[in-house]
């Protein structure tokens, strides 16, 4: 299932007994959103953007002429970058609203057996992948690499950032983990006293 699809689901049962709120994916061009409805009028209540990325992206450090990460600014600077998603939702920000970015990290515990490179035209992450942990090493400084760069970006942005991590299981012969790193501005926020961010993925 689409992780913002479950994530969807995992707000909405949450928020159940409360009807002052729910939960609606892709309202007004935002990945998913939790809305205020009260005397008839609805309002945001949170606002979220998802970015996923294998980590030996997140892991890079190549940084644009103005010293940002060339992974947050995304697609050339123009578009599907962390920067553009927190762009879009500062008109709410500047109210308040509660906005928060998550960053998916796809993370294999291991290289690709050479078994599967046959499918390297299709698969065309196996040869990054594979390369990273000849770079790096191995997943733990890959792993510290991408927490590294997260943090500094957060940093930058004037953002709190907490980081979340799970087995997702095996593939290709190898065990994966998604990390998730979820920035906002704020962390005191009714999600938080909720408990959304406490369910299991």
């Amino acid at each position: 299932m689409n992780i913002r699809d479950k994530f969807n689901l995992l707000s909405a049962n949450t928020l159940k007994d409360d009807d002052d709120y729910f939960i609606q994916r892709e309202w007004k061009n935002r990945d998913l959103a939790v809305i205020k409805h009260k005397n008839d009028i609805t309002s945001p209540a949170a606002l979220f953007e998802f970015k996923a990325r294998y980590t030996h992206y997140i892991a890079r450090n190549s940084r644009d002429p103005t010293g940002v990460n060339n992974l947050f600014r995304g697609d050339g600077g123009k578009k599907d970058g962390v920067l553009q998603d927190i762009e879009k939702v500062k008109k709410y920000t500047d109210y308040k609203v509660p906005c928060y970015h998550i960053l998916i990290g796809v993370h294999p515990l291991e290289s690709i057996p050479s078994k599967y490179h046959k499918f390297g035209l299709d698969c065309t992450e196996i040869d990054p992948i594979n390369s990273s942990f000849k770079k790096f090493g191995n997943e733990a400084r890959i792993k510290e690499l991408c927490y590294s760069n997260v943090k500094r970006f957060c940093r930058e942005q004037g953002h709190d950032f907490f980081a979340l991590e799970y087995n997702i299981g095996k593939a290709l012969d190898i065990e994966w983990e998604m990390l998730l790193w979820v920035s906002i501005g704020s962390l005191d926020s009714y999600l938080f006293k909720m408990g959304v961010f406490n369910g299991e993925y």
